[in-house]
């Protein structure tokens, strides 16, 4: 859902029903490594810039940047919970995070809901052609 959010604000010329496809696939794709060291393993820099280039490849339609926006707002995300990421893995394990008060689920979907009302709110969001490819 954030992915998609940082889709609408930055990069409204590229909202597709394709692209807010990618973009989910890409804003979630880091907990793909649940199975292994969870936070570490693709909440990186190294796996986000292989990711995304990987993705932005094989989908032309999708720009590097907005790749790049999608899978790191999962990370930055994720960095506001207690837990933290390691986001130089495999260089160090140590884990960084941004005030590190915010729960994963319910808070980080309140939160998200919460910018996502306030961004349309104020008419950065371009609500109308999200609408219209969905």
């Amino acid at each position: 859902m954030f992915g998609i959010l940082i889709c609408a604000l930055f990069f409204p010329s590229n909202i597709s029903l394709i692209s807010l496809v990618l973009v989910s696939a890409l804003s979630v794709f880091p907990d793909f490594d649940l199975k292994f060291e969870h936070r570490k393993t693709l909440h990186n820099i190294f796996a986000a810039g292989v990711i995304s280039y990987t993705f932005s490849f094989a989908f032309p339609m999708l720009p590097l940047s907005l790749s790049l926006a999608s899978y790191f707002s999962h990370i930055c995300l994720d960095m506001l919970s207690p837990a933290g990421v390691a986001i130089f893995y495999p260089l160090s394990s140590k884990r960084y995070r941004i005030f590190g008060k915010i729960r994963s689920g319910i808070q980080t979907l309140t939160f998200v809901i919460f910018l996502w009302a306030v961004f349309t709110y104020m008419g950065w969001v371009p609500l109308d052609k999200l609408l219209s490819v969905i």
